[in-house]
């Protein structure tokens, strides 16, 4: 009985281990995500002001 007792509490820990792991990859995942996004939105932002600023001095 106690050999079982054990076995669940290693069985806890491993899936809350694996739990936890997949919480911090998709956390990472997320962070990943949010940053290219970021990334594209300050690019295409900056080129379109860059557009803006050439259109402006070739006036």
């Amino acid at each position: 009985m106690h050999k079982l007792h054990c076995l669940a509490q290693e069985t806890k820990v491993q899936t809350h281990i694996s739990l936890s792991l997949n919480n911090t990859y998709s956390c990472y995942t997320f962070l990943t995500y949010i940053s290219a996004y970021m990334a594209f939105f300050i690019r295409s932002h900056v080129e379109a002001n860059a557009a803006l600023f050439t259109r402006k001095s070739k006036d």
